[in-house]
């Protein structure tokens, strides 16, 4: 994934993740991210794509979070 890639997924995360994702539109994303929609398109098919990789890169940082957590005998607290 390229950098501008990556900061729109970042910044649709962090949008879904103050909204709840609820009714979150692509105009939504658009105006959050600073990007148009033709741009956020270029590199996403559609929405359900952007906001399931979205998913899959929240679950991706949680495991290696939790990963790193028992791997290195640090606390869950």
């Amino acid at each position: 994934m390229n950098k501008k890639a990556g900061e729109i997924l970042n910044k649709t995360i962090t949008l879904l993740v103050k909204t709840g994702g609820l009714g979150v539109s692509m105009d939504e994303v658009a105006a959050f991210a600073g990007v148009s929609k033709m741009t956020i398109y270029k590199y996403f098919s559609d929405k359900t794509t952007l906001f399931d990789k979205a998913g899959k890169a929240v679950m991706a940082r949680s495991m290696a979070e939790l990963s790193d957590t028992v791997h290195n005998d640090k606390s869950l607290v």
